[in-house]
């Protein structure tokens, strides 16, 4: 199984256990598009889509994994604008010039970039925006103990501590396709939040991890991990920072 399907899985923990997105968000990606045809891609279980159903957006979801395709067909039924094609979006086929707007929460990369970003390119009408976002948790804080207890866990199973991304290089590459494949007048944006969990919490949300879903001995590791949080309080405080980048036609 493709590594993009493990999520699909369990997409009920999924849906539960993975973090919405920052308000503020939404507000200045409706501020910079003009139109209210939307298509998500990567919608999985509809983390980011609701806030556009609100704003009247009629959104067609793009999902490969059946369990979560049907997921956020019940869970959406009840907006008549929502509509959703399992699919992935190397696959989907649509008219030039068809929506307003394109976007994807922490799914993009997911797609080669030189099919994503042109593909994109080719669907949104002239004018048109591309929004793509990414959450990233942070919970590799030398001076937390909770972090650094979780950490040893890491190291015992993998032999080595995580280590944060340099995310100043991965903010410049993203900003770079925008500009590449022809989208003009590109923002960058950032938000910051937290989030705190008990220990069983921050043991599910490891299970959606593509990472930890393979592994042999997945449950052994989250074992360890909840025996290390309670050790140090029994909460792990998680930052989230969210990079927005918006893009037109």
């Amino acid at each position: 199984m493709e590594d993009n399907l493990l999520f699909d899985l369990d997409c009920n923990n999924y849906d539960a256990m993975r973090p919405k997105y920052h308000k503020e968000m939404y507000i200045d990606i409706k501020k910079y598009c003009h139109g209210k045809k939307a298509l998500e891609v990567g919608i999985g279980t509809g983390q980011a889509t609701e806030s556009f159903l609100r704003g009247l957006y009629n959104v067609t979801g793009i999902e490969p994994g059946t369990n979560m395709y049907n997921k956020v067909l019940a869970k959406f039924a009840d907006y008549k604008r929502f509509s959703c094609e399992n699919t992935t979006f190397e696959n989907y086929v649509a008219e030039h010039d068809s929506f307003d707007l394109i976007y994807s929460g922490t799914s993009f990369h997911w797609i080669p970039p030189e099919i994503a970003y042109p593909k994109a390119n080719y669907l949104l009408r002239k004018g048109g925006t591309l929004a793509v976002f990414w959450n990233t948790p942070d919970v590799n804080r030398t001076d937390d103990s909770v972090h650094y207890a979780i950490g040893d866990v890491y190291k015992k199973y993998r032999g080595e501590r995580p280590v944060r991304p340099d995310m100043n290089y991965i903010y410049e590459t993203r900003l770079s396709y925008m500009h590449r494949y022809g989208f003009e007048e590109v923002t960058f944006k950032m938000y910051d939040s937290v989030r705190r969990m008990n220990s069983l919490e921050y043991a599910r949300l490891l299970e959606t991890y593509y990472d930890v879903i393979k592994m042999e001995n997945k449950n052994e590791f989250l074992s360890d991990i909840v025996n290390a949080i309670e050790r140090n309080g029994g909460v792990v405080t998680i930052y989230d920072t969210i990079d927005l980048y918006l893009g037109r036609k």
